[in-house]
């Protein structure tokens, strides 16, 4: 139900609900990616201005509930991760505009 991106190795998916922004990290095999293998950042862009968003790992995803108003239920933002794994720095962004 989100919007899933393929990387070296794995996928990234960016899932939207009423209020949080769930993001999951799976290998080839679909299997969960954990927060021990991987490091993540996450900001948000809203009319050329960068939140940072805080992140929370917990049932095998990141999640985040945006406190801006900007950012809360509206969804109206690019979502721009960069995250470590296997030792490499990688970047993807979600466009969540509308979503």
């Amino acid at each position: 139900g989100g919007i899933v991106k393929k990387i070296t190795n794995g996928f990234i998916e960016v899932v939207q609900d009423n209020d949080r922004t769930n993001i999951y990290f799976t290998g080839h095999d679909h299997k969960t990616i954990s927060d021990k293998k991987l490091s993540l950042s996450a900001i948000a862009k809203v009319n050329d201005k960068q939140i940072p968003m805080q992140l929370t790992f917990e049932n095998n995803h990141y999640s985040t509930n945006p406190a801006n108003s900007y950012l809360h239920k509206e969804n109206n933002f690019v979502l721009m991760l960069t995250f470590t794994f296997g030792g490499k720095v990688n970047h993807e962004t979600f466009d969540l505009n509308n979503k």
